[in-house]
């Protein structure tokens, strides 16, 4: 079935499905169970989520889905993340935020990963210089630190 037909379709052009062919190979219980599937997620579509009432074997397949797409999800971070663990030596932190820094960087989370780093400096910077304020802007942190103010 051309994509073009199933578009038509969810756009609001239901008074004609004569462009809604199969390919000859496709067997009559296989068009009449993709026909079947494809109605039921236009159904689910246009409906309320909340309205949605789902039986114990939906339920059950739900979950299962729900699974399949997070370790397919896994498995495709994990090859990058091996690659860019072998990339890097080992260090040592004794910082927790530094270590959850440079894994949230390993598992792909670069904006968190930046997040986490600039929290770890300006930590250490208030570790530095001490009598600053806990309201001091990261410029005057910096400027106590290297001893400009």
């Amino acid at each position: 079935m051309p994509g073009a037909a199933i578009d038509g379709f969810l756009a609001g052009e239901m008074d004609d499905l004569s462009n809604w062919k199969f390919s000859p190979e496709v067997s009559a219980e296989e068009r009449a169970r993709l026909l079947s599937n494809f109605f039921q997620a236009v159904r689910l579509n246009f409906s309320d989520p909340q309205s949605v009432e789902l039986d114990n074997d939906e339920l059950e397949e739900v979950g299962i889905e729900r699974e399949r797409s997070c370790l397919k999800q896994l498995a495709n971070k994990y090859s990058k993340i091996v690659d860019r663990w072998e990339q890097l030596e080992r260090l040592p932190f004794d910082d927790p935020q530094l270590e959850e820094a440079s894994r949230t960087f390993l598992y792909g989370f670069y904006r968190a990963s930046v997040v986490l780093c600039a929290s770890a400096v300006e930590t250490q910077l208030k570790h530095i210089v001490p009598s600053t304020s806990a309201v001091d802007e990261p410029r005057s942190l910096i400027d106590s630190a290297q001893g400009g103010s």
